[in-house]
């Protein structure tokens, strides 16, 4: 079975899934470790996530789309610091 990604498209994955942990910690004027603490990750991953070396798991974007009400599909294809109209993918900002 083929993937349908390209590996162009899984990196710009990595980097939009990257940009919108930064995004959504600085939205929320949070630091690195309360934003692990809400969504129940250590701040050594956050680190890596908001540095781009690793992208975060599946289970993990479905939470931090939950709890920040973000779609996940813009947390994989939007780079949310420089959308136009944010309101298409993102709700109320803030902690559930």
């Amino acid at each position: 079975m083929q993937c349908c990604y390209s590996g162009v498209q899984v990196i710009l994955q990595c980097i939009y899934s990257a940009a919108a942990v930064v995004f959504l910690i600085n939205k929320n004027i949070l630091n690195n470790i309360k934003f692990g603490e809400i969504i129940g990750v250590k701040y050594s991953v956050i680190i890596t996530y908001v540095t781009g070396k690793v992208n975060p798991k599946n289970n993990t974007l479905i939470l931090i789309s939950e709890k920040f009400n973000v779609s996940c599909d813009a947390l994989l294809k939007t780079d949310l610091s420089t959308a136009k109209n944010l309101a298409d993918y993102v709700g109320k900002f803030g902690v559930i």
